[in-house]
């Protein structure tokens, strides 16, 4: 091609890419090579001379000295060139795996997990793992585990067990949701509990879960766009003596308090207790959760008393005529604190989904958890929010959980099928204040949590720094996303991940003397700035051996993305 220019000679402007020519003599060469092969296949099987070179090869066809191949020939050469390019396709692979990655933590691969540590994570480990300590869940469908992620170096997908508990942090909009929470509901064999505080969890995995069973959605809040209560759950039916009324009073205690406020030793602890002594008796009289807001906004009103003493309470009985009995503004100190632990109670429409009506069915927890069911329990932070009934019903369900697996009739202690409990924002809408210590102990229930936080820092504000380094301790699988910025703690990180050794090679001249000196230094394996810019598509997994880089898998890139889709269409459809 010429173009006139401005001076008015002609131009040459073509140009004759490099890539293109290689491309075609590439194909040239190729072509040539497969016909000359499927005329070898002619000769072997016929006993004619073998083929002459490839380029003779060409002219003697187009003269008609040699015969072209017969079919036989063309599909040989073709099987060939099939199993050919497959070979070269998986060696190709390999190689752009190990040295074409593009994120610098992925060059580190090689110093972390050996191929030992990633075999014990694999499908078919956790498949071995299954039928040893759940065979039931071989029956059902589902992988024997759920799908974290495939390792970066070998691209082998990587599970956790049905005895596995988790801790993950994400930092915001790091594909949580997308990657862990929705693959593990729909992973579970059996029940499954989710929390969160937005709606992208249910939409996306309701609609396949119930196709296994019914789906709770608890939303007093309307995060989901729930207006009317679907049924009630009354968590003072797991009030029967003081301890249990304690633990339910604590739960309201955790939800209300600031993160990161001072506890008062002494009005605190009171107004916890009378707290928990007005539930037990509301729930000793089968009275409404409402009626404990009634008693704690009137220090006079002696009817909890009467009822406690009734139904042979009588230490808490004390207890309680013991702070109406103080100087007015000591009782009043104890009964406000009271009050601000139960403030959630104000709220008509959470006493709408916790209180006993007509006609509106009751969740039980014994039933859910022999069931395929899935509960979606959802609040917002803040005022006016259901955190501690969310943490009530949690915690509830695993309790009964619990129950059934200690009265197992092959007296393994572990549920046959297990429950799957996504904790997602578990700092803002489920702080459960015995969760640290109850993880290690529920992983050998068969009970797999799944605790989603923001930060290390979140945990702590909620369980203080030994309970949430208790809980990161317990956790069998722990994941880090990305998305952190607390400097602090990826160090503490990157310390735990490791060093690892790189020598280095000098080579020096003197005097026409060749010498080599060899000098091995210890480098940083992953440092805490390239944890901060983790890219979106790595996270890193500590298993109880040495780290795991991951590529994490979108549930709408895998096998089941197209039905998903359609039952969400479906679910839609229909609630919205």
């Amino acid at each position: 091609m010429s173009r006139r220019s401005p001076s008015g000679r002609f131009t040459d402007t073509s140009e004759v890419n490099p890539l293109a020519l290689l491309a075609v003599l590439g194909a040239a060469v190729a072509g040539a090579g497969f016909v000359w092969l499927a005329v070898l296949v002619d000769a072997v099987r016929t006993g004619r001379p073998r083929p002459a070179h490839p380029l003779l090869l060409l002219a003697h066809l187009r003269q008609g000295l040699t015969p072209w191949p017969s079919p036989v020939g063309w599909a040989v050469a073709a099987l060939v060139y099939v199993l050919l390019g497959g070979l070269l396709g998986g060696i190709g692979l390999r190689v752009w795996r190990r040295f074409g990655r593009r994120a610098e933590v992925d060059r580190r691969v090689r110093h972390l997990a050996d191929h030992a540590d990633r075999q014990a994570l694999s499908p078919q480990a956790r498949r071995q793992q299954a039928k040893r300590i759940a065979p039931v869940v071989l029956v059902l469908d589902g992988p024997p585990g759920t799908v974290l992620g495939r390792e970066v170096g070998s691209g082998q997908p990587v599970l956790a067990g049905w005895e596995d508990v988790q801790v993950q942090i994400w930092g915001p909009r790091r594909g949580k949701t997308t990657t862990q929470a929705v693959p593990s509901l729909l992973a579970a064999p059996g029940p499954a509990i989710a929390t969160s505080n937005k709606r992208d969890l249910l939409d996306a995995s309701a609609g396949m879960r119930a196709k296994r069973g019914r789906v709770w959605v608890f939303d007093p809040q309307g995060v989901a766009g729930t207006l009317q209560p679907a049924f009630c759950f009354n968590p003072l039916t797991t009030v029967r003596a003081a301890v249990q009324a304690q633990r339910l009073a604590a739960l309201f205690v955790a939800d209300t308090r600031e993160p990161g406020a001072r506890t008062d030793p002494q009005w605190d602890t009171a107004g916890a207790d009378l707290l928990a002594w007005l539930m037990l008796a509301a729930a000793a009289d089968q009275r409404p959760l409402g009626d404990v807001w009634s008693w704690v906004t009137d220090p006079e009103d002696r009817t909890p008393i009467t009822i406690l003493r009734r139904h042979g309470h009588d230490g808490p009985a004390l207890s309680v005529q013991g702070v109406q009995q103080q100087p007015d503004k000591m009782r009043g100190s104890v009964y406000g604190t009271a009050q601000r632990m139960a403030r959630p109670l104000i709220n008509p429409q959470l006493l709408a989904w916790v209180t006993p009506t007509a006609g509106l069915p009751a969740f039980d927890p014994e039933r859910f958890v022999s069931s395929k069911d899935t509960l979606y329990a959802l609040s917002r932070e803040g005022a006016g929010s259901a955190g501690a009934i969310v943490t009530a019903l949690t915690s509830a369900v695993c309790e009964a959980a619990e129950q059934k697996a200690i009265a197992n009739l092959d007296r393994s202690g572990r549920l046959a099928v297990p429950l799957v409990c996504v904790l997602d924002e578990a700092a803002n809408v489920c702080r459960w204040p015995e969760l640290p210590a109850l993880y290690s102990h529920y992983g050998s229930r068969g009970i797999n949590l799944i605790t989603f936080l923001q930060s290390y820092a979140q945990g702590v504000s909620v369980w203080g720094q030994d309970g949430m380094a208790t809980l990161w301790s317990a956790a069998t699988i722990r994941i880090y996303g990305g998305g952190v910025a607390d400097q602090r703690w990826l160090s503490e990180l990157s310390d735990l991940i490791g060093d690892h050794d790189e020598t280095h090679r000098s080579i020096t001249h003197r005097r026409g003397e060749r010498s080599v000196s060899v000098d091995v230094r210890q480098r940083r394996t992953i440092t805490a700035a390239q944890l901060a810019a983790l890219p979106r598509d790595r996270i890193i997994l500590f298993a109880g051996s040495k780290p795991l880089v991951l590529e994490p898998q979108p549930w709408y890139t895998g096998d089941q993305a197209d039905e998903i889709n359609a039952a969400r269409e479906a679910w839609a459809a229909q609630h919205d």
